[in-house]
């Protein structure tokens, strides 16, 4: 199992407030998985990257999957 994780620590215009992006990447038996959370999310998250990044995951064809999101 290979394991991969980024944080940043941004300020997000659109929240108008400081949140913690987390990109998680897990390589197991041949199968990747990824997840992308961010604090602070909100209804006026809808056209966030990050979270456009979960919603283009989750539509990949096997073998990458999402594993969760927050």
């Amino acid at each position: 199992m290979d394991y991969s994780m980024s944080r940043q620590v941004i300020y997000c215009s659109i929240t108008r407030q400081t949140v913690l992006h987390e990109l998680s990447y897990v390589y197991t038996d041949g199968v990747l998985d990824s997840v992308a959370t961010c604090t602070g999310v909100s209804e006026a998250c809808t056209n966030c990257p990050l979270l456009e990044f979960n919603r283009v995951s989750e539509a990949a064809p096997s073998p990458r999957r999402q594993l969760a999101s927050g």
